[in-house]
């Protein structure tokens, strides 16, 4: 079998297994690196692939590509030919990949970039109202754009995800696939932990008042893509999670707690997400320090 055709049944099993199957973004990601790998090993059989064959092909990927990039793509090469199993799940060509033979270019000061809140007060000035909205939202509450776009105004009818005006607060229990107001599917959080509430600064919760009516809609819902290139004209070409980065980087400053922190964001573990969850005391330590904390950066008179 040649690689090409194991790469495309990688794909459909992992995307349409019951066990773990890929998320939308994972699939798109194995999809992305498949392009650049392909040509290079589409037309070889499984069996003549070894450490060899990959050492040639992350040589070729680094003269284009980032270190991180071409482990990641490589990562992508392996799992391929794990994935090639009898009809009792045994692998067919089992391999020992060598790292120290394989020489990939090393990680090193990987780039993560944030944004300076004069920058995002810019890039709000320059936007629409929606995007205005979207980007402070994002930069004050540290949720992921998935999870932002599968954000519903109005009613909580307990399904979705959704923004409680009169409690000043974001529930979070999916994120969008994608596609834009007609074809909008969703799919589980990240994690378990991101199935969580995130409270609001009063002066957000406000900001966002004056934007959306109350009443139940779709808060953005155009595609990801939509959104993506508009930040680009807006200034912003870090990325949106760069206004993740931007919230944490805030929090740690105004010294909140580290739980909370990891609360807010969906990234808390096992005790400590549920003690923020149900305890009444815990609840009342979150608005308070939602206030406190602020956003650190200004929105502008609507």
């Amino acid at each position: 079998m040649k690689f090409s055709e194991q790469a495309e049944k990688f794909l459909s099993q992992g995307e349409n297994r019951k066990r773990k199957p890929f998320r939308f973004n994972t699939l798109r990601t194995y999809r992305t690196a498949l392009t650049r790998v392909l040509p290079l090993l589409g037309d070889l059989s499984l069996e003549v692939i070894d450490n060899g064959v990959v050492k040639k092909v992350g040589a070729k990927l680094a003269e284009t590509l980032s270190p991180k990039t071409v482990s990641s793509y490589v990562d992508v090469i392996k799992q391929v030919m794990s994935s090639a199993v009898d009809d009792n799940g045994n692998q067919l060509f089992p391999r020992k990949w060598n790292s120290e033979f394989l020489d990939l270019p090393t990680i090193e000061n990987q780039k993560q970039p944030t944004i300076s809140a004069q920058k995002l007060q810019n890039a709000i000035s320059k936007a629409g109202a929606s995007d205005k909205a979207l980007y402070a939202l994002l930069a004050g509450t540290g949720l992921r754009i998935a999870e932002a776009l599968a954000l519903m105004s109005g009613k909580d009818e307990g399904i979705g995800n959704a923004w409680v005006r009169e409690q000043s607060k974001i529930i979070v229990r999916c994120q969008r696939k994608g596609g834009t107001y007609d074809e909008i599917t969703v799919m589980p959080t990240k994690t378990k932990a991101g199935i969580r509430e995130v409270d609001l600064s009063p002066e957000l919760n406000d900001y966002l008042k004056s934007i959306f009516q109350d009443a139940y809609t779709h808060m953005f819902p155009e595609s990801v893509g939509t959104y993506r290139s508009r930040l680009a004209q807006n200034g912003i070409t870090e990325g949106f999670h760069a206004f993740r980065r931007f919230r944490l980087t805030h929090l740690d400053s105004a010294n909140v707690p580290q739980g909370l922190q990891r609360f807010w964001t969906g990234h808390a573990a096992g005790d400590v997400h549920e003690s923020y969850v149900k305890s009444g005391e815990k609840l009342q330590e979150r608005k308070e320090w939602a206030e406190k904390a602020g956003l650190g950066f200004k929105l502008e008179a609507t």
